[in-house]
């Protein structure tokens, strides 16, 4: 991509926005930090959780894509052709949704297991997360896969194949970890 295509994609009231989303997060953490939350109800404190945790991962969605670092546009040029002629090209709502969709998921139901099972909340994290990778590495469902492929390091895995390998073997290494319970 050269310096021109990263121009056009640069969107100021885009980051303007989740600066500004950013910035009430830390308010809002902040109002935790000091305890101004701890008379609330159980209930109203987890919904104020989650909002801090989604209105983060929107905040930075919203300031990647409006930088160009995560855009469709480099999605989809980054997608190999088997993909490309199968449908499963993400665009960057679909990959931040799939993505803040899965973190939260882990965390809440991590929080819902720990309250209501006593299962320690990092290892419910650890095993969740380690299930949606062995969901990812069979393709079930595909945009998991997908949205997995582009992630960190493993978007520098070219083989489809190794990358399934890889996301298996994590998986069910940490799903061995979390019901052997050795996390530390």
């Amino acid at each position: 991509m050269n310096s021109q295509q990263r121009k056009s994609e640069l969107s100021l009231p885009r980051v303007l926005a989740g600066v500004g989303i950013l910035a009430a997060v830390f308010l809002m953490a902040r109002t935790v930090d000091i305890g101004l939350n701890a008379s609330w109800p159980e209930r109203a404190r987890a919904t104020w959780a989650f909002a801090i945790v989604f209105l983060a991962l929107v905040g930075v969605a919203l300031v990647a894509t409006g930088i160009g670092v995560k855009t469709s546009r480099q999605l989809a040029a980054g997608t190999p052709q088997d993909e490309v002629r199968t449908g499963h090209v993400l665009t960057a709502g679909q990959f931040f949704a799939v993505y803040a969709a899965t973190l939260l998921t882990v965390v809440f139901a991590a929080i819902w297991l720990e309250n209501n099972y006593r299962i320690e909340g990092v290892r419910s994290i650890i095993g969740l997360t380690g299930i949606l990778f062995l969901l990812a590495s069979l393709k079930q469902p595909w945009w998991l896969f997908f949205t997995f492929r582009r992630l960190g390091w493993f978007a520098a895995i070219e083989n489809e194949r190794a990358m399934q390998l890889v996301l298996g073997c994590l998986g069910l290494g940490m799903v061995v970890l979390a019901v052997l319970n050795k996390l530390t």
